[in-house]
């Protein structure tokens, strides 16, 4: 719910009465959020009604989402901080990250900006996969105590690489919905929209270095680079059709999710985008 709870909730479309609800970390103290898009898939062959969900930590969440039962939790390798059982999803928090001293400096992959966030993750039925952007970030920080009966705070915040991917803040992560890694796509330059795939077997993603790019939805090839365009992306591509011809389209726009933006300058310093370029940018898709 954005306030640290971590529930997804369902609620009856006929009367609003809560149907269930399903806490993915109790007690999260970190700031790793688990409030995202929730996919439905019908997975051939599979009895539960399935639903997917990935928040910051980068653990794909398989549910019934007739029940919100866990059926399956699967990490995908980002976070240094919780104990992840497969079958019984969150278990604890490592102790050194939850012991660790008042006013010391902890580590934690990923930062509180999330190895996965706003930048939303798209389903395609025909390859039976998810895309999603990713950030390859850790931080450390501090925690202060409070002073008379005042809650504390966080100071003192360093972001930087995971250690695994040094000088790459950026990946593309193609997952099917068993949590086999597919491919996988890693770049300087940090993500900056939610990922769109279409029928024709392509994967659209844009970058902070003003750039958007479609994938080859299968094995990850980049098929295509826009031209650079005024400033980055802000908000989701969209493509449509008209008169049998297929278009994607983009709005530019300054420094949404400045999280994002903050990771990115600090993480990428040789991407750069103005302050002003808002816009839409329309291409059509070659027949």
């Amino acid at each position: 719910d954005g306030d640290g709870n971590l529930d997804l909730i369902s609620a009856s479309i006929a009367d609003g009465k809560l149907a269930w609800y399903h806490q993915f970390i109790p007690g999260e103290s970190f700031d790793i959020d688990e409030h995202y898009e929730f996919i439905n898939v019908d997975i051939p062959g599979y009895a539960n009604k399935s639903g997917f969900e990935m928040g910051k930590a980068g653990v794909l969440w398989h549910l019934n989402r007739q029940t919100g039962q866990l059926i399956r939790a699967m990490d995908t390798g980002l976070q240094n901080m919780m104990e992840i059982d497969p079958e019984k999803g969150f278990v604890r928090y490592k102790p050194e990250v939850i012991d660790a001293p008042m006013g010391s400096p902890v580590y934690t992959c990923p930062s509180t900006s999330g190895a996965k966030n706003a930048r939303q993750m798209a389903y395609n039925p025909q390859t039976k996969a998810f895309y999603i952007p990713m950030s390859l970030n850790c931080s450390t920080r501090v925690y202060l105590a409070g002073e008379n009966g005042e809650l504390g705070g966080e100071c003192c915040r360093v972001n930087m690489f995971q250690p695994n991917f040094k000088g790459m803040a950026a990946q593309v992560m193609a997952l099917d919905v068993f949590g086999k890694t597919l491919w996988t796509y890693r770049q300087a330059a940090q993500l900056a929209s939610p990922a769109m795939t279409t029928a024709g077997g392509l994967v659209f993603v844009r970058d902070t270095d003003r750039y958007m790019m479609a994938f080859d939805a299968d094995n990850g090839k980049v098929l295509w680079k826009s031209p650079r365009m005024l400033t980055k992306l802000s908000g989701s591509p969209i493509s449509y059709m008209v008169n049998g011809r297929q278009y994607v389209a983009f709005v530019t726009g300054t420094d949404a999710h400045n999280w994002i933006s903050t990771v990115a300058r600090e993480l990428d310093v040789d991407s750069h985008w103005p302050q002003a370029g808002s816009g839409v940018w329309v291409f059509a898709v070659r027949q």
